[in-house]
């Protein structure tokens, strides 16, 4: 009998980590089987199955459901990311306006996170980068784009922190624009006294909100200034002028002025359960007015040639040093306690934020035993799909459990060749640094393949659908990565992964096709 030889690893599943999960890792393995807890995990497990032909086992549970999948190199299709996810979901105006339950505050402050530390900076960093382009600022100039994306990112060009000191003004005017201006709003557009129909529009289930007083050394008020000051500081690059002593902080805090706020009188606050975000959005679009979208164009200009650093935070629930959940606990408890709502632990802000669903051992106890069939299958070597089995829409509180055959797999025929299916191995390119068009007809003459398109980490770089598309073709595939938020250096970058569209002759889109390996230099 074989030794059990286990090896553990406490690190995420990501493309940060291939140097420890290697393609020769992923290789010398039978099967894979995933008991991952998130969907974008799991995606990233099967493209590195597809790309190694490893078979995947996907299983997982949720509360009392659960379900396997079998995934099997060039036999069935593989896993792909449900859209229907079954998460609750709540109206746009409770989770923004009238939260009554304080998942809802926890909701509004994963929304703020987003935007501010995620969606935000991800938009200015690229538009630092595209618009070193030549003839930018003329087709920019030419085409207003909707002033209320335009202001949040000439707000966070224009708010540029370089030091820790004013990271922490940024936190505190954040913290009286939450918790003081928008409530300031809110009572101006729904006075106390205000009637909806025969009732006061303040009628349960909505709670009248109370404005809290500033206090730096209420142990809430100062995570939240703390916490988010650290996090400004992560995503301006400062990381290491942070200071952590707590009364240097405090005295930082007490110098910051704060002006009064004027409400806005054509400011227009959604109250309706029924309309949705977008639709919220739509209500608010504000216009250009004559003159106006010519100067934003030229602060633009200036403060993008301010020498301005900015990346993006990726929330990460695991990770207890980065701030994430530290700040969105003290945010969405401080928003409860507005809203007399009982505040959440940081576990279970965590839950929450995080999307964690608790474990039962029972459902656990079911899907192991259903993979565990499955692995036996694979280990010895069965290649009839009858044999195998899905299980779907199991739920033990039902209880119920469907069972079916995974589905086959459809590959699409190039030439003679060449048969592209989502388990074909990836195409390795060792031309060195050529331009697109030298791209293009390489995967021409040698697979006959139409590129319709070529992206890096979700960049787009070049698409047959661009107005620009054939002048593009004189690039040099390099000089468009420098393009891309994830700027490269050529002296230590040996390859990339390409994400390309492609089609045959007769223009048949290959559905899942596989990654393109480009090598930057021929020696390689």
């Amino acid at each position: 009998m074989r030794t059990l030889k286990i090896k553990a690893f406490n690190l995420k599943v990501c493309d940060e980590t291939e140097d420890e999960f290697t393609d020769d890792l992923f290789k010398a393995q039978n099967c894979i089987v995933n008991a991952l807890d998130n969907v974008d995990a799991r995606v990233y497990v099967d493209g590195r199955c597809l790309v190694n032909s490893r078979p995947l086992l996907e299983s997982g549970t949720e509360g009392l459901k659960g379900h396997v999948q079998v995934f099997l190199p060039f036999l069935t299709d593989h896993y792909v990311k449900d859209k229907d996810t079954g998460e609750e979901s709540f109206p746009y105006c409770t989770v923004k306006h009238f939260p009554n339950r304080i998942v809802h505050c926890i909701q509004w402050a994963r929304e703020k996170f987003r935007k501010i530390f995620e969606d935000v900076p991800n938009e200015v960093a690229q538009f630092l980068i595209s618009c070193q382009k030549d003839g930018y600022w003329e087709k920019f100039a030419a085409k207003p784009i909707e002033k209320g994306q335009i202001k949040k990112m000439t707000s966070a060009l224009t708010n540029y922190a370089r030091t820790f000191p004013e990271c922490v003004a940024l936190a505190k005017k954040k913290w009286f624009s939450f918790y003081r201006n928008d409530m300031l709003q809110l009572f101006y557009n729904y006075p106390l006294d205000k009637m909806e129909g025969e009732r006061l529009f303040w009628s349960p289930p909505r709670r009248i909100p109370e404005i809290p007083k500033f206090d730096i050394n209420s142990s809430e008020h100062y995570d939240f200034i703390f916490h988010m000051a650290c996090l400004y500081a992560k995503i301006f690059k400062i990381e290491k002028e942070i200071i952590l002593d707590p009364e240097a902080v405090k005295k930082l805090v007490d110098a910051v002025p704060i002006a009064d706020y004027e409400v806005k009188k054509d400011k227009v606050i959604v109250s309706d359960e029924k309309v949705s975000k977008d639709e919220a959005a739509a209500q608010k679009k504000e216009e250009w007015a004559p003159g106006e979208w010519e100067a934003t164009v030229e602060k633009l200009k200036s403060l993008a040639a301010s020498n301005i650093t900015i990346a993006p935070e990726e929330f990460e629930k695991d990770h207890d040093e980065n701030h994430h959940i530290d700040w969105i606990t003290a945010a969405s408890n401080l928003r409860g306690g507005m809203y007399a709502l009982k505040a959440a632990t940081r576990i279970e802000t965590k839950k929450i934020a995080g999307k964690i669903i608790p474990a039962m051992a029972t459902s656990t106890s079911a899907v192991a035993g259903l993979v565990s069939a499955e692995l036996v299958k694979v280990l010895i070597g069965y290649r009839d799909l009858s044999t195998y089995k899905n299980s779907w829409n199991l739920n033990l509180a039902v209880p119920s459990l469907v069972k079916s055959e995974p589905g086959t797999t459809q590959g699409v025929k190039m030439n003679d060749k060449c048969t592209i299916s989502c388990w074909s191995q990836r195409f390795e390119v060792r031309k060195g640094d050529i331009a697109i068009g030298q791209f293009l007809r390489y995967f021409d003459n040698e697979y006959g393949i139409k590129i319709t398109s070529i992206a890096y980490k979700g960049n787009l770089i070049w698409s047959d659908f661009q107005a620009s598309a054939a002048d593009n073709k004189k690039f040099k595939l390099f000089n468009r990565f420098m393009k891309v938020p994830f700027r490269l250096d050529e002296a230590t970058t040996v390859f990339v992964d390409l994400f390309c569209g492609m089609e045959n002759k007769e223009g048949t889109e290959v559905k899942d096709p596989p990654h393109v390996r480009y090598f930057l230099k021929t020696n390689l």
